[in-house]
């Protein structure tokens, strides 16, 4: 294959988990994945060595640049590979996730029509597995609008909007020379918190952020392996004694690049970063405590959401009862939901997946690859 001619690189680390490299890789070949996969492996004894081989048997039908960086968690390992991708424009993905070309290929095409914006990506379906396997069958899949969208005509706009609406930018196509130049910061702090997030502000500000009609991302939901428990608390992030320093240099940066794209003096710059930073931490340590203490979270913050939860779903009983006795009433709640007055999210499991497997839906020839993905075990494909 002649990298020459391609388009887009997929940067995909990984670590301790071949089944779900495996699955990957199956996953691009039937889907006859044109671009580069560049894997970065941090496995250890005999993940590593099984992972190889499984480099090697899909290694003819699938253009890898593939990568060994034991010892690195995953932000270092996605900026090593960032920096040796030589196509116009980069993806990331995790290794039980999964990026559909065809989206991608719009996303590209709109990103080369639209200087303005420096990242698009389609829309995203979460799945998951039953029984949190690798291989199995989908007991639960819905839509999800967790990746960000930002079009805003000021940067300093986005970014608040950015910091009080938390999402990502991770799995968007990127102009590759936008993103390593956005990664070469990362260097500056050897923190897991900023610089896992550093280069989506940093994007937010440089341009707009789109979503394309189209389909893009299914999430496979396993769990995350990269860091401990203790990295991922936020107790522990503040109270690292070079906290303040990597604090400072975060906010430096970004003051810098708000005067830069806003042409904006300093004063004006630094307000709007500080009431960013000050987002930033509030939602870290609303999330944390969430998760540490979720009965005092609930009485303190949720005592309103909790009740129109409880009368939501007393709602939703009735309806289920009413639907039966009153004709038609089925078909005008599908319609509600079509339009928006109803959320997606309460539809039941059945009826999320059964749209996605019907050949009339726009998304199904897109969804059907990582369905065989992950119900056809290694076994069966045998």
């Amino acid at each position: 294959m002649n990298n020459e001619s391609k388009k887009l690189t997929i940067i995909l680390p990984t670590k301790n988990r071949p089944e779900c490299l495996l699955r990957l890789l199956r996953y691009y070949v039937e889907v006859g994945f044109q671009g580069i996969l560049c894997i970065g492996d941090s496995s250890e004894g005999e993940h590593l060595e099984c992972n190889k081989r499984q480099i090697k048997m899909f290694g003819g039908r699938l253009d890898i640049v593939y990568k060994e960086y034991p010892e690195l968690d995953e932000p270092q390992c996605s900026q090593k590979l960032a920096n040796i991708v030589n196509t116009p424009y980069v993806a990331w993905v995790a290794d039980d996730d999964f990026l559909v070309p065809s989206g991608l290929e719009k996303c590209m095409v709109f990103l080369e029509d639209h200087p303005d914006y420096s990242a698009a990506h389609g829309l995203s379906i979460k799945i998951k597995i039953k029984n949190n396997a690798v291989f199995g069958p989908i007991v639960d899949c819905k839509f999800i609008d967790h990746q960000a969208v930002e079009e805003a005509e000021s940067a300093s706009e986005r970014l608040l909007n950015y910091a009080k609406h938390p999402s990502t930018t991770s799995f968007s196509v990127h102009r590759t020379q936008t993103l390593q130049l956005i990664l070469s910061n990362n260097h500056l702090v050897d923190d897991r918190v900023f610089a896992g997030r550093f280069p989506e502000y940093i994007l937010v500000i440089k341009g707009k952020i789109k979503e394309l009609d189209c389909l893009s991302l299914i999430r496979g939901r396993l769990s995350y392996k990269y860091s401990s428990s203790e990295q991922q608390n936020i107790y522990f992030w503040l109270t690292n004694e070079k906290w303040l320093t990597y604090f400072k240099i975060f906010e430096d940066v970004f003051i810098k690049e708000l005067m830069k794209k806003d042409e904006i003096g300093l004063n004006k710059a630094q307000e709007v970063v500080r009431q960013f930073l000050a987002h930033f931490t509030y939602f870290r340590l609303r999330d944390t405590y969430r998760a540490k203490y979720p009965h005092d979270y609930d009485s303190l913050f949720c005592r309103k959401a909790s009740q129109t939860k409880r009368e939501l779903e007393d709602g939703l009983s009735l309806f289920k009862r009413l639907k039966y006795l009153i004709p038609g009433l089925q078909r005008f709640r599908r319609k509600l939901i079509d339009f928006g007055v109803i959320s997606s999210a309460h539809i039941n499991r059945h009826e999320k997946l059964l749209p996605l497997l019907d050949p009339s839906s726009p998304y199904h020839i897109d969804f059907m690859p990582v369905y065989h993905a992950v119900t056809v075990t290694p076994e069966k494909m045998e």
